[in-house]
């Protein structure tokens, strides 16, 4: 997850400096605008990107998310979606150097492809939850397990009554659990 969020913060960095682009906005290409993005959206691995002034979009291309409400906010924001195939979302925000009072956004969805990417290199069962649906389940030793990840805001594991083990990593977004990261590994492997 560390490596996707590397990733979308600096293809936003990169964005944000294309030369190309500031020459598109400028002649208010918007057909040249989106062919730019999607070509860069490509070959970025990205779900989405854009460019904004203020909350509105100028162009963009792929999957996007809503922009924050502080217009100037730049950094990492996490999103939760309702799309069960793309639970979440990572966005990249940077001011666009070459045109003032514009913003760049780069977008990554962290989903059932990520976690098997993460599970690939980890040997365990992984699972990427959204805290307000993680947060939301009720019950049972791996709620509570959670539940407290949330709450104490720390890593948190257990055996559980099967004989496996599961750890559960907290990702902090602004002082508040963004996400939470499942490892689990099964009896057969303990």
């Amino acid at each position: 997850v560390e490596g996707s969020l590397r990733e979308v913060e600096g293809a936003s960095a990169l964005l944000a400096e294309r030369p190309g682009l500031g020459r598109l906005i400028s002649a208010s290409d918007q057909a040249g605008m989106r062919t730019f993005l999607e070509r860069f959206r490509v070959a970025g691995r990205l779900s989405g990107c854009g460019v904004l002034r203020g909350s509105e979009w100028l162009a963009s291309a792929g999957t996007l998310v809503d922009p924050p409400t502080d217009t100037r906010a730049i950094g990492v924001t996490f999103h939760e979606t309702n799309d069960p195939d793309r639970p979440l979302m990572v966005a990249a925000w940077s001011d666009y150097s070459a045109v003032r009072g514009l913003r760049v956004v780069t977008i990554r969805a962290l989903d059932t492809r990520a976690a098997q990417d993460i599970a690939q290199g980890l040997g365990v069962g992984v699972a990427l939850l959204g805290a307000k649906r993680a947060s939301a389940s009720a019950g049972g030793p791996v709620e509570g397990l959670r539940t407290r990840a949330i709450l104490e805001r720390v890593p948190q594991s257990r055996r559980l009554r099967d004989g496996s083990f599961m750890a559960v990593h907290p990702l902090i977004d602004d002082g508040v659990v963004a996400m939470l990261v499942e490892a689990t590994r099964h009896a057969q492997s303990v």
